[in-house]
């Protein structure tokens, strides 16, 4: 467990920096001024009026997908989805496991990845939709139009499930500390709820634990 523990500080630290950006006074005073973040509400025209440009460049996907229940864990850059839109329309539960990041964060995600040999063991293409009993639970990551995938058994030997099993807790990692305002339909009735967590040594692929991303009712706007 120290050994895998250890692979998290880079990531995360760049994560913080990168959040605690966001936070500086030429934010707050942006923050101030911006219509979208005021409580009380506001129309489409004031929204649409104040969302800023969309980020440029590549549209970054990554996803977690567990066949055997069926959640597709799902992290996209802000090039790829404007958060606002997602957000603010309102989804089933099982429909709204998808969190949106600044693109720096899912650029050190992708080096991250990089780094525990992702690309060396990963496949082309997408992801199998199903499991088909042959592996439980996969990775993908997507760049513009380019797309790896690494199931949790591969096949390729112990160095290989090291790998998986390093990236798997990386992005479970990662997925769990970015905040989620997302309106969705239903009580969420937490005690039933499980996404992911981090793998235990000596396993193939990740159990599940509670998540406090998601929010309830028909929300208003909000980032």
């Amino acid at each position: 467990m120290r050994r895998l523990l250890s692979n998290l500080p880079c990531l995360l630290t760049v994560l913080l920096s990168l959040l605690g950006s966001c936070n500086g006074p030429a934010n707050s005073s942006r923050n101030e001024a911006d219509p979208r973040l005021r409580a009380e509400p506001i129309t489409d025209e004031e929204w649409q009026a104040a969302r800023p440009a969309r980020p440029q460049g590549d549209a970054v996907d990554a996803r977690y997908l567990d066949y055997r229940n069926g959640r597709n864990l799902t992290l996209v850059n802000e090039s790829h989805t404007d958060a606002g839109d997602l957000y603010s329309e309102r989804r089933k539960l099982d429909q709204s496991l998808t969190k949106v990041g600044r693109n720096e964060i899912l650029d050190a995600l992708e080096e991250r990845l990089r780094e525990q040999n992702f690309f060396k063991y990963a496949r082309s293409g997408p992801a199998p939709t199903q499991g088909g009993g042959r592996y439980t639970t996969a990775l993908e990551f997507r760049r513009a139009d380019r797309v790896y995938h690494l199931v949790s058994t591969g096949g390729g030997g112990e160095a290989e499930r090291k790998s998986y099993i390093s990236c798997v807790n990386d992005f479970i990692q990662l997925y769990t500390s970015i905040l989620q305002l997302q309106s969705v339909e239903g009580a969420p009735g937490w005690e039933n709820q499980s996404y992911a967590k981090p793998v235990k040594p000596g396993s193939s692929t990740p159990g599940a634990q509670k998540s406090g991303a998601q929010k309830s009712g028909n929300s208003p706007r909000q980032r």
